[in-house]
């Protein structure tokens, strides 16, 4: 034994007199603090540490045990990173617990205090075991191996650079083995125990997408995605279309409401908001409304608008107009009407809520409706635009702000007068943290003139580069009770079918017939397909009645709908529909378990692919620790404890793909080297290694902080 071992061995009595530094006492008294104030959040914060420290202990204890199979030196094993809290090891007379403990550069090991646990023992140990700071990271510390330099070999048959490569390769490899063992037997246990999750039913389509195309229908349900038919939840269906080939098909097949099955093929579509391929699906509603999450202020908010229409959090809706929800099937989609298949009437919502007793109390609520047109394309409307009105307001906006109120028509905004919204945006865009005058016309027929201040809006990584785009902060939405033109065609692209009448101007008659509103204009517009209709107009107030014509394109339409004239409504916030995914037996469990970790194994190495082809976005598919973080909490606050266990294997699988990418300073890097020394007979020059260990140690680096950065974003920046 060295004199560096015996001294780290060793219990320095200077050090039972030195005092520990006041941050930790005030770092301590903090903790303490939170603790008893904020008891809950303790716990949960206790339990993605302990997750999270035991996912990274497993890691470095297949290092540790590979490392003491072989005969290699153990010298430190480490749970975290940053300064050391507690330290033990052992000694001839014990074990010695340390208190915030520092190992010194010629190996003395001073501590705040140290707690003598007097037992006997074997064999004093070598290896000092530490829990540190942020359980975050670890390390496993070998004799003769270092990171960040190469170190020479000396006689010491222990050292790791001493042991032949198939020993070593045995070593770095242990940890990358020991996450996947551990992440497949979180996930057996999961789904022994039974796991909700979204089945692959589609929940909505998107418009213009390839899902529609394919003909697929709220509550079609995918019975094959690719090869795989069995267990296929929602994931299967999102990373079919987000890890595809290029210009790849996939083949699925559907089972429709009636119980009939389809093949069908779709080409999956670059959706640049989520920054991945996709198909246009929807996940599938529950039915059940989301318990709000935010400040006390925007629950309060919430939780008044569902009241003001007769619901709460964690009301289930069940039926509409006596017409059970199919499972999964989008719950908007059931709340768009058709003009020609409904007479306007009110729905009425039969929803559920359960009392405190367990109780179950059946409501019948009353949705009156409002007959509007489908889409928000003005090229349908023979490029007729109606003026511009203000939906609902961001809380603390430069809109509300200014005194602003939902249903004002916005009639002049800067110089412009009757602006379209992408007016309004550009005007805002242009005069940001600047006095913009608007002119709103109220309901009660008043005009207000207030001044907003745009601002950007967006995180900081948006406005840092410059795509932040200015706000007022408000939903806007169409003038449809009045026939007041904002844009005749002049905003866009302009085709040949336009009604020659100046911007402000209110049209009076089509052919003849008073038209009051816009879906009057749109429905005698389309009573006269393929004709030259005559029509009539007011250019402004008080001025005369004026003619104009237009020809009506044979194919125009007015696509008019019914939909809830309360828009809370249409934006309520539903949970997914999940279905419970359980082995029958433990077998099954088994084939699930293991499933679930190639897919999981295989999502991440293609994750890491798409990054490199350029096929994802780095910020919007990859997060750091602050972002997985961020996921923990949310998972374990809102979500049973089998949620965060699954989630923890999933981040073990990631984990070891991660450590084994070819990436120096990584397992795999490691694994690189071994792999040369083996093909040419001797280790690299120590040299070399020093470099390519630094430049690793460069590449990680800056990908921690870039996916820092983006995690701050995304987290606390919008």
């Amino acid at each position: 034994m060295t004199e560096t071992q015996q001294t780290a061995g060793a219990v320095n009595p200077d050090s039972e007199k030195k005092q520990p530094p006041i941050v930790g006492w005030i770092i301590a008294i903090a903790c303490l603090y939170f603790v008893f104030t904020q008891p809950d959040r303790a716990k949960n914060i206790c339990l993605i540490l302990l997750g999270f420290g035991s996912m990274i202990f497993i890691h470095e204890l297949g290092h540790f045990l590979a490392a003491k199979a072989v005969g290699i030196l153990v010298e430190e094993f480490a749970v975290g990173f940053g300064p050391a809290l507690i330290g033990w090891q052992k000694v001839p007379e014990g074990i010695a617990l340390r208190l915030l403990p520092k190992r010194h550069e010629d190996g003395r090991i001073t501590a705040a205090a140290t707690i003598m646990i007097p037992i006997r023992v074997k064999a004093p140990s070598d290896t000092v075991y530490q829990l540190r700071a942020v359980p975050l990271g670890g390390f496993v510390k070998m004799l003769g191996q270092e990171d960040l330099k190469a170190m020479e070999t000396d006689s010491d048959p222990r050292n790791y650079n001493n042991k032949p490569v198939w020993q070593r390769m045995i070593v770095i490899s242990a940890g990358v083995v020991f996450n996947i063992i551990s992440g497949f037997l979180v996930f057996v246990y999961v789904y022994g125990t039974g796991f909700y999750d979204m089945p692959a039913i589609v929940g909505d389509v998107i418009p213009g997408s390839a899902a529609q195309r394919a003909g697929l229908e709220p509550g079609d349900e995918f019975v094959m995605i690719g090869e795989k038919q069995e267990h296929l939840s929602f994931s299967d269906l999102l990373m079919a279309g987000a890890f595809s080939g290029s210009d790849e098909t996939i083949v699925m097949k559907v089972r429709g409401a009636d119980g009939s099955e389809r093949e069908i093929s779709l080409m999956p579509e670059m959706n640049e908001a989520m920054g991945v391929k996709g198909f246009g699906i929807e996940r599938p509603d529950s039915g059940v409304i989301a318990a709000p999450a935010g400040s006390d202020e925007a629950i309060a908010r919430v939780v008044k608008k569902l009241e003001g229409v007769g619901l709460a959090p964690k009301d289930k809706i069940v039926a509409v107009n006596g017409e059970g929800l199919q499972p999964g099937a989008s719950f908007l989609d059931a709340l768009i009407l058709e003009a020609g298949g409904h007479d306007g009437s009110a729905l009425r919502l039969t929803a559920e809520r359960e009392g405190e007793d367990g109780a179950v109390q059946v409501m019948a609520i009353e949705v009156p409706l409002v007959l509007r047109p489908r889409g928000l394309d003005p090229t349908k409307w023979l490029n007729l635009t109606p003026r511009t009105t203000i939906g609902s307001i961001m809380a603390g906006s430069p809109a509300e702000k200014a005194g602003l109120e939902a249903g004002d028509v916005i009639i002049r905004v800067g110089d412009q007068l009757n602006p379209t919204i992408q007016e309004i945006q550009a005007i805002c865009q242009e005069r940001v943290n600047r006095d913009v005058p608007v002119t709103v016309l109220r309901g009660d027929g008043r005009e207000v003139a207030v001044t907003v201040r745009p601002q950007l809006q967006g995180g900081l990584l948006a406005k840092l580069s410059g795509k932040a785009k200015a706000m007022i902060g408000f939903a806007s939405g169409y003038d449809y009770d009045s026939t007041v033109v904002a844009d005749n065609g002049s905003v866009g692209q302009a085709d040949s079918v336009q009604l020659d009448v100046p911007r402000g101007a209110a049209i009076q008659q089509v052919n003849g017939v008073d038209v009051k509103d816009w879906n009057a204009l749109l429905v005698a517009l389309e009573r006269h397909q393929g004709q030259v209709v005559p029509v009539s107009y007011t250019p402004g107030v008080d001025s005369g009645t004026l003619n104009s014509e237009i020809t009506v394109p044979e194919d125009f339409q007015a696509n008019l709908f019914y939909r809830p004239r309360d828009d809370v409504f249409l934006t309520l916030p539903l949970l997914p529909y999940e279905r419970l995914y359980k082995g029958r037996s433990l077998g099954e469990s088994l084939e699930m378990g293991l499933n679930a970790t190639g897919v999981f194994l295989g999502q991440t190495y293609m994750t890491f692919k798409a990054l490199f082809t350029r096929q994802v976005k780095a910020d919007k598919a990859i997060s750091g620790p602050i972002g997985i973080l961020s996921m923990s909490y949310q998972i374990v606050n809102d979500r049973p404890l089998n949620y965060f266990l699954y989630f923890l294997g999933m981040i073990s699988m990631c984990i070891a793909v991660f450590n084994f990418l070819p990436l120096p300073i990584l397992d795999g890097g490691h694994m690189v080297m071994l792999i040369i020394e083996k093909l040419k007979g001797s280790p690299v020059s120590v040299r070399a290694q020093e470099v390519v260990n630094m430049v690793g140690l460069v590449l990680i680096g800056s990908l921690f902080l870039y996916v820092t950065f983006n995690d701050i974003v995304r987290t606390f920046g919008g």
